[in-house]
């Protein structure tokens, strides 16, 4: 848990986060993060439901088919002129367009729109200069031509800055004034990444007056799809201001050009335009589809052709399907809102994995709603700021909780390390709520080992006070590692003593993991015979005493727990069980052996290691005898002579057949079994021959701990 000062530290940090991100709400208006705001909005307006494309819009593209005159027999170029002007090449006579808006017009369209540039006379077709002005003229209010704001060097990406305007030549609108009702401007400016994403409905102009050259006008210019808005009855879609708008772009493949040499062609004519149906009322655009023009613009939604990109903005207008964006201090808030909510997630959740995760799914999720507010709403959301500063504070959040916890937990297990084992100090930092649970108390079975150096009270008068804390210690420290690295843990040392446990704190309580603690305690003693053997060669060459020691194991039910008062207490395990085991430890001195296991443990270790019987005793303190082992060694390290004629002689022994047993245990020492415990039975048996017991049931009552 924190402290109040911690939390007060984790509070400041998170604070700190939340205002280290409003740099990034103000660097995103920089180029990179502006980018990445362009391209995921772009992605978001690609992947929205597309708009149905208008079907009172037309496209005429002046496309490879119409130059190459593909869909025309030449009984029907023969038959019309302009296709006899299509077919002595591009550049085509302006008489084409001149026949071209004619044929439209008498076919009921409401309005066209030529999306290309006549800055001049024309060289190889001058009376084609005076076919479309005489057309323009008999439809006034019909026809939309454009003009060309050409951008010098220093202007920005929305168009503003030093320009040139290009009208059209005066030889086929004789008073092309800029704001003249059927000249609008075509350009789309780019933004600085090359993607046309906005548009302008009208531009402030300053122009001369024809009459007073003294004179200047100020008034804003239409652009072609407003002139065409314009003239087509459709003023009330018309955003009023110069500002730049967003248009919703809808599918791609919208609005694609039909060829404009396919009109001349009368059987086209009547079964593709059916007899010019097809263009009753609509507005119709005229421009180049060609791949050799290369006039295409990128867009949100792929690249189109420029006059692909007129007839969308017009139906977009026409739609009101125009993005609403937010004004700029909504990303501010949002980044605020982002960042505090990212550090109370990670200060009060305290929970990193989960935290990471609600992260990504706290993007995904913002993503999708910034998706589905342009998509029903035509909403745009400035994302990547908000988003960048909601991950970088959570980022720094759990930077910070981290470092801190990391700091806690090292500073803990210092600590708890000074008392418990690494098995109990792993399991209070891994899984705190159980072990607690522990320390409340609760039974387990265990495996408990009890371990006495011999001689100790002896060794302790031939040395100094130092030189004997100095080898116990030395002692202590490899019996410890011995025993943390077979996952023992070390409840307490009692003097020369080590009191071992296994199986007090895990989670694991099946039979298989009973029986694997019984295998860990084992294993230990011998691994602690090793270890002492090592010692007192160390000792001895050093001029110390050698030492030797008792080990006692017993398995059983026993109660774990926090004991002890109020100002000092520690978790350890009490119960019958840890009891058996000291008394078996103490046994070891009656019978000469290094280490004494009741029957439970043998039961679970004998196909494991060579288990050698040692008496049915009944310990200090208890009624019921307790059948003990002691273990030699590992069974794969091959059989012990005279083992077999030992444990025929304890059989005897135990059905009070006491001279047959003596034979057997004399036997059985000339095998090779001749150490202490064969001798202590041998001694017994001839005791007994000569004092036979009244009554016999093999019984040793050990008077002694």
């Amino acid at each position: 848990m924190f402290s109040s000062r911690e939390r007060s530290l984790l509070l400041l940090a998170g604070l700190a986060a939340s205002l280290m991100t409003l740099p990034v709400m103000l660097a995103s208006w920089g180029r990179p993060l502006r980018h990445l705001e362009w391209r995921l909005q772009d992605l978001i307006h690609a992947q929205a439901t597309p708009l149905p494309a208008r079907d009172d819009i037309v496209v005429l593209g002046i496309d490879d088919a119409s130059l190459e005159l593909r869909s025309a027999f030449d009984e029907d170029v023969n038959a019309s002129r302009p296709l006899q002007l299509i077919k002595q090449g591009w550049p085509f006579s302006r008489e084409v367009y001149a026949e071209a808006i004619t044929k439209l017009l008498n076919a009921g369209a409401r309005v066209v729109m030529l999306d290309l540039m006549f800055t001049g006379p024309s060289n190889d077709h001058p009376e084609g200069d005076e076919a479309l002005r005489k057309v323009i003229e008999s439809n006034p209010g019909k026809v939309v031509l454009g003009a060309n704001f050409t951008t010098t060097e220093g202007s920005n990406t929305a168009g503003l800055g030093t320009s040139m305007l290009q009208k059209p030549w005066t030889g086929i609108v004789p008073d092309a004034t800029p704001i003249a009702s059927n000249i609008g401007f075509i350009n789309y400016w780019p933004d600085d990444d090359q993607v046309v994403r906005w548009t302008r409905y009208h531009r402030s102009m300053q122009y001369e007056d024809a009459n007073r050259p003294d004179l200047t006008h100020l008034d804003q210019m239409p652009s072609a799809v407003t002139a065409m808005l314009s003239l087509a009855g459709h003023i009330e879609a018309i955003p009023k201001d110069d500002h730049l708008h967003w248009p919703r772009f809808t599918k791609p493949d919208a609005y694609r050009p039909l060829s404009l040499h396919e009109i001349f062609v009368p059987e086209m004519w009547t079964s593709n335009f059916h007899d010019g149906a097809s263009f009753k009322e609509k507005i119709v655009f005229i421009g180049p589809a060609a791949a050799h023009m290369h006039d295409s613009h990128v867009t949100p939604v792929g690249e189109l052709l420029g006059v692909q990109v007129h007839a969308q903005v017009t139906g977009a207008t026409l739609s009101g399907q125009l993005l609403k964006l937010l004004p700029w201090w909504t990303s501010l808030l949002l980044i605020i809102i982002a960042s505090a909510l990212a550090w109370v997630l990670v200060a009060y959740w305290r929970r990193p994995i989960e935290t990471m995760l609600t992260l990504i799914a706290g993007t995904i999720f913002a993503l999708l709603v910034c998706w589905w507010l342009f998509d029903r709403c035509n909403l745009v959301i400035d994302a990547v700021a908000p988003l960048g500063a909601f991950n970088l504070a959570g980022l720094l959040g759990l930077s910070y909780d981290f470092r801190l916890e990391r700091k806690q937990r090292q500073q803990l297990r210092g600590y708890l390390q000074r008392y418990f084992s690494p098995d109990v100090v792993d399991l209070m930092l891994r899984d705190p709520e159980h072990f607690r649970h522990l320390q409340r108390g609760a039974n387990r079975v265990i495996t408990v080992l009890f371990s006495d150096l011999r001689g100790f009270t002896s060794m302790s008068e031939m040395l100094s006070p130092e030189e004997l804390v100095k080898q116990l210690n030395h002692y202590f420290n490899r019996m410890v590692q011995i025993i943390h690295g077979h996952s023992g843990g070390i409840d307490k040392f009692i003097g020369d003593a080590i009191m071992a446990v296994w199986g007090w704190v895990g989670s694991d309580t099946s039979e298989a993991s009973i029986r694997q603690t019984a295998i860990h305690a084992v294993t230990t003693t011998l691994k602690m015979r090793e270890g002492l053997r090592d010692l007192n060669a160390e000792w001895q060459a050093e001029g110390k005493p050698a030492l030797k020691i008792g080990v006692g194991i017993h398995q059983g039910p026993a109660i774990v727990g926090d004991l002890g008062s109020e100002t000092q207490s520690g978790f350890t395990v009490i119960g019958d069980s840890v009891n058996t085991a000291s008394r078996l430890e103490g046994t070891t001195k009656e019978y000469g052996v290094d280490n004494i296991i009741s029957d439970t443990v043998c039961a679970h270790v004998r196909d494991l290691f060579i288990c050698r019987s040692t008496d049915l005793v009944r310990v200090k303190g208890k009624t019921i005898p307790v059948p003990v082992f002691t273990v030699m060694r590992e069974i794969e390290q091959g059989p012990i002579p005279g083992l077999d004629t030992y444990e025929q002689a304890m059989l005897l022994y135990r059905q009070g057949a006491f001279t047959e047993a003596l034979k057997t245990f004399r036997s059985a020492a000339t095998k090779g079994l001749d150490d202490e415990l064969t001798t202590v039975f041998i001694r017994r048996c001839e005791a007994l021959v000569d004092h036979p017991p009244e009554t016999w049931d093999g019984v040793f009552t050990m008077t002694k701990k």
